[in-house]
């Protein structure tokens, strides 16, 4: 198994595990579109195991293109998804590597991705 700091592999399967500081975090979602904001609100769970207050994200896909983050429980979430930024669809893990890592500083967040 090899293991990387980075995004997404084009590997048979892979884990990606996104750790954020808590304020940073609180202020990345004021600026992110709602569709993010509710991918991030989802998907991150605070975590009290380090020094500081951190939320952390974990998304594991198969090679048969499944995931954990395949179907959103964003009830609550009845805007528009912008498509035209994705395509027909914009997917929960798009939204928080591409969007949602955007709006944060390289020093507020660390990204893990393990692949085979």
């Amino acid at each position: 198994m090899k293991i990387r700091n980075g995004l997404v592999s084009n590997s048979s399967s892979s884990s990606f595990t996104m750790i954020v500081k808590s304020k940073p975090f609180v202020a990345a979602l004021e600026k992110v579109h709602p569709f993010v904001k509710a991918c991030a609100e989802e998907f991150f769970e605070e975590d009290t195991c380090f020094e500081a207050p951190v939320m952390v994200a974990q998304y594991v896909s198969n090679a048969g293109g499944y995931s954990n983050w395949d179907n959103p429980l964003l009830e609550d979430y009845d805007e528009e998804i912008p498509l035209d930024k994705y395509g027909d669809q914009m997917r929960p893990q798009e939204a928080i590597e591409e969007d949602f890592r955007n709006v944060l500083k390289k020093e507020e967040y660390v990204i893990y991705e393990t692949f085979c």
